[in-house]
């Protein structure tokens, strides 16, 4: 059947929007690491042309001074301080009340809460439990990260009172839901919190509390009592207040019990702090603190926050393969430098920081704005400012200067593939020397792989082999500009056959060979299997389909589009549930429209094909593959030794699986 130009136009369009449509990742600042230096000086090297910084590899190693646990028994041994952190009775507390009560809006469900204060900087995430006066756990419940998040953004909705007490609830629910065993419950229980993570050794327990009824409303209070304060370290009687050095990798045990009858016990030891940068701001006694994964117990910002529109997150389009580091920053007083940090199963240790290592904001260097977060070349160049009155070395790939320049061209190492690879120079200014690196991340830029398809086709099923090879290209022979050549272009070359003859009505068995030549240019820079893009592509095939009677062999070309990203977020939840699927996975889809014969006795009509393509990366350079598409076939040999003008069509749907290698 023919069919018409205006058909074709109106296919290949819906083809396009649909591919542009999902194509956005919905990301607006996703950065693999500190997204912004500070700039306390307007002499930094950081300018309009040249954003991105490095970073100072100061803090780490050996000689970092010996994280302590410190701690302190106040105010006549009702409240213990352990760095950041307060707990008394003001701080650590347990309530059943209605939240109109509270300060909420009035519009709000006078409905019965069971609340939880505990101290800030304590958990993320808790284990709650209800214990009674002869030490028996009745009642647990475990308390999400999500279901904190989502008690704060109640609060910040509908209550309109600043300054209500509802604001330092750390946790609420609805006592309907909580389910507490209160019903006949003798006086003197307690409640404990513990981190909620496997090797937890820690327990935050409550001074007693006794329930009573107000109408029909039970109510929970203090039994008020005093003890005697005490502190055990290592389980000896220790002074109200001092510091414990966490040496030899041995853990420290510690108990507390406060006047008021707060007990706080655990056995932990510091863990290592994965540090990225440390600086002085320039002019000040101030010191800025990167690092990523374990974060302080205190104040602190995350410097890279995932950042997606709405509409991503509610249907759950979130990409899968990135750098998954949240890196934190924090600020620290000269007359006070050290940030505290939870233990291995509990506790807060206290990290010294060497300020007089600290290099000055104003030499940092920083890269050129568009330099690539990731690349397919080792050695690959890039450009960089410098302060003119600091020198620069390196001990792996060279560094060029000018003399008495502010720029630089550096050749970053980048010799681990699949990995994010940090490469450094040395820094000398005023004598004093600092390593300063940048991170990037280096892929693979060959793909080859083996596929077995299965076709429904007008002519039956038809068994098929494929041979696949991609290439993706750094740059043109060192060309490197941004908008044309810089991690642009890709070839993608497939030959298939059918391994299975079919049978072609009327005209005897039939085999099919396939060879298909794909140059691609992305719209985005980036590396494949990391970075989302889509792009238009050219394509070469060459059908050869050898009739049992007669055969066709026919070149032709055309064009389409393609999109390429991680599968989405909601998709790949499903699928990680198959063990074998628990992987990272990248998809890409594929229209193209074949417009031209390459020989002038073949005429095409409507030749077109329609694919859906996914990897499963099961290791750095071996990935499984599985994909499904509709091709069709459809020309005319107009001097056909068998019988002019005689047509050729073959419509297929088909799925496909192989398995590859990335080098």
């Amino acid at each position: 059947m023919e069919v018409s130009k205006t058909t074709q136009n109106k296919l290949f369009a819906l083809i396009v929007i649909f591919s542009i449509l999902f194509s956005v990742d919905g990301i607006s600042v996703f950065a693999a690491g500190v997204s912004k230096a500070d700039t306390s000086s307007s002499k930094t090297t950081r300018n309009e042309k040249f954003t991105q910084p490095l970073y100072f590899e100061v803090l780490g190693g050996d000689d970092m001074p010996i994280p302590v646990m410190t701690y302190s028994l106040e105010e006549k041994g009702s409240r213990l301080k352990l760095g950041p952190v307060t707990i008394d009775e003001k701080n650590f507390s347990f309530g059943l009340r209605k939240l109109t009560e509270l300060g909420l809006d009035r519009n709000t469900p006078s409905e019965s809460y069971f609340f939880v204060r505990w101290p800030d900087f304590l958990y993320t995430e808790t284990v709650i439990e209800l214990l009674t006066r002869d030490g028996n756990v009745i009642w647990k419940k475990e308390v999400r990260k999500k279901e904190i998040q989502d008690w704060k953004t109640k609060v910040r909705k509908e209550v309109k009172n600043l300054k209500s007490s509802v604001q330092l609830i750390s946790w609420a629910i609805p006592t309907s839901e909580a389910d507490l065993p209160l019903q006949g419950l003798a006086d003197g229980f307690r409640f404990c919190i513990s981190p909620l993570q496997e090797n937890a050794k820690e327990r935050l327990c409550s001074q007693s509390y006794v329930v009573r009824n107000s109408g029909t409303q039970p109510l929970i209070g203090r039994l008020k009592s005093t003890v005697t304060p005490r502190i055990l370290v290592n389980a000896e009687l220790a002074p109200e207040a001092g510091e414990v050095l966490a040496e030899s990798g041995l853990p420290v045990r510690f108990f507390a019990e406060l006047s008021t009858g707060e007990t706080l016990e655990f056995t932990s030891k510091p863990l290592t702090v994965a540090w990225s940068d440390f600086t002085k701001l320039e002019g000040q006694n101030v010191y800025t603190v990167v690092g990523f994964e374990l974060p302080p117990a205190g104040p602190y910002r995350i410097r890279n926050p995932d950042r997606f529109e709405n509409w991503v997150q509610a249907i759950g389009f979130q990409p899968t393969i990135f750098d998954a580091r949240k890196f934190w920053v924090s600020q620290v007083k000269g007359t006070e430098p050290w940030l505290y940090f939870r233990g291995e199963s509990g506790g807060l240790f206290k990290h010294v920081l060497p300020i007089e290592k600290a290099p000055s904001s104003k030499i940092r260097l920083h890269l050129a704005k568009r330099t690539p977060k990731g690349t397919y070349r080792d050695g690959v160049k890039i450009k960089g400012r410098k302060q003119s009155s600091t020198n620069l070395t390196s001990q792996q790939y060279r560094v060029l200067t000018k003399n008495n320049s502010e720029e630089f061209t550096w050749s970053f190492k980048a010799s681990q593939n699949a990995q994010i690879n940090r490469s450094s120079l040395l820094l000398n200014d005023n004598g004093q020397t600092y390593r300063s690196y940048f991170e990037i991340y280096k892929g693979y830029s060959n793909e080859l792989s083996s596929r077995l398809s299965m076709i429904i086709s007008t002519q039956g099923l038809i068994l098929m082999g494929e041979v696949a090879y991609n290439l993706w290209f750094e740059d043109i022979l060192g060309w490197d500009n941004y908008e044309f050549s810089k991690q642009r272009w890709g070839l993608s070359t497939k030959y298939f056959q059918s391994i299975t003859k079919y049978e072609v009505t009327g005209y005897g068995e039939a085999q099919l060979k396939v060879i298909n030549a794909d140059l691609k240019y992305r719209l985005t820079p980036g590396l494949w299997t990391r970075d989302e893009s889509h792009g238009g592509m050219l394509s070469y095939q060459d059908l050869d389909a050898n009739l049992q009677i007669t055969k066709f062999k026919v070149p032709m070309v055309g064009f389409g589009w393609f999109w390429a990203r991680s599968m989405p977020k909601v998709v790949d939840e499903v699928f990680s549930l198959l063990p074998f699927m628990d992987y990272p996975k990248w998809v890409d889809m594929e229209f193209i429209y074949y417009a031209a014969s390459l020989d002038s006795t073949k005429k095409l009509n409507f030749n077109f094909a329609l694919n859906f393509h996914g990897q499963v990366l099961w290791k750095d350079n071996f990935f499984g593959e599985a994909g499904f598409g509709i091709k069709r076939f459809d020309l005319i040999d107009i001097t056909n030794t068998y019988q002019a003008n005689l047509g050729y069509q073959l419509n297929v749907l088909y799925g496909t699986v192989g398995m590859g290698l990335k080098f």
